[in-house]
């Protein structure tokens, strides 16, 4: 039987809106993108949304400004012939499209491994229920509830998608869907390049050591955003969940 890993647990990593242009930050590494989604908000004023990474390319959104737009998901990039980058972003407001480099803005700290991991949950699981049927086929099961939170007097319309292997949760609020959970209750999906039935020694290599244990389950925190993974006593991977909190 392999021994059940353990580690010093460092303090939850707060997410913080850098002041740095996001083409300067990661022009040098592309290839970033496609393993780490990254966070962004826009930075400029009507800033439009093209079908290609070229100012040729027709139009397909605009944002008026950055309250407008939401948060970004920098999902890929490009450079035109002058080597000007440009990113594809999705985002909860808008289709999918390409935004000149200069018009954004990373959010968080790009050396948290855990919020860059949870970016990468949102991008694989939608940010909002189109997304996920568009990714995954109908789902099983839908149903919505609606409900007030009266601290704050906010309505919320949640939605609860049950597809084979996988339930996601998303929350409705001020007219944007948010993803709010996602359970891996067994099976063998994962989330992201951790699978289900791992090891303890290789989840911890992927993402990095636990700010919490406690018995078998480990605990990572992102500012509001937090992972939990459970594992037998073996030392495998069961189940895994990730939960947002209403102000991300």
């Amino acid at each position: 039987m392999r021994p059940f890993a353990r580690f010093a647990f460092p303090a939850a990593v707060l997410c913080v809106l850098s002041g740095a242009p996001l083409a300067a930050e990661i022009r040098s590494v592309p290839e970033d993108l496609e393993n780490w989604p990254v966070a962004a908000t826009l930075d400029g004023t009507n800033v439009n949304l093209r079908a290609a990474p070229s100012t040729r390319s027709p139009v397909v959104g605009r944002f008026a400004d950055e309250r407008a737009s939401g948060e970004l998901l920098v999902v890929g990039s490009s450079r035109s012939d002058g080597g000007v980058p440009w990113f594809e972003v999705v985002s909860e407001t808008a289709p999918k499209g390409w935004i000149f480099g200069k018009h954004l803005r990373r959010i968080g700290d790009g050396n948290d491994r855990v919020g860059r991991y949870c970016d990468r949950l949102r991008r694989d699981f939608g940010l909002t229920p189109a997304m996920a049927v568009a990714f995954f086929g109908e789902p099983g099961s839908r149903k919505t509830r609606r409900f007030t939170i009266e601290d704050w007097k906010l309505d919320v319309t949640e939605t609860t998608l049950v597809f084979h292997g996988h339930t996601a949760v998303y929350w409705k609020v001020n007219g944007r869907d948010r993803l709010r959970s996602v359970e891996l209750p067994g099976g063998w999906q994962g989330f992201g390049d951790i699978m289900l039935h791992d090891d303890s020694e290789s989840v911890a290599e992927r993402i990095g050591p636990p700010d919490t244990v406690r018995n078998r389950v480990w605990t990572y925190h992102s500012g509001t955003r937090e992972i939990v993974m459970v594992f037998d006593r073996e030392a495998r991977l069961e189940s895994m969940t990730y939960s947002a909190g209403l102000f991300e």
